[in-house]
């Protein structure tokens, strides 16, 4: 089992995603819940013996994707470690997304 750690952008991701389901359902429940199934995804990944997920090459040599309903979770692996980067909509434009990063 890897040791999963959120960087500091993965917490900002799911912090706006909390945010913008609270907004559009009216519930910060439903908000609530679904960013734990989000999480419990990535313990999931982390749980796991080697690798997951798809390889993205093409946004960065160390980054790794695993989809989630409409969301897509990048995280990498560094030694004992599954580091979540970034937890973000599957609409939003992901090589921008990393090059902004």
């Amino acid at each position: 089992m890897y040791q999963l750690i959120y960087l500091d952008s993965a917490g900002r991701d799911l912090e706006e995603i909390l945010q913008y389901i609270a907004q559009k359902s009216g519930r910060v429940e439903t908000a609530v819940l679904f960013v734990e199934k989000l999480m419990a995804q990535c313990e999931n990944i982390a749980s796991l013996p080697g690798k997951y997920g798809i390889a993205r090459s093409e946004l960065r040599s160390d980054i790794r994707s695993i989809s989630f309903q409409s969301y897509v979770i990048f995280f990498r692996y560094v030694g004992s470690r599954l580091e979540v980067v970034n937890v973000v909509h599957g609409n939003r434009d992901l090589i921008l997304l990393f090059e902004e990063g």
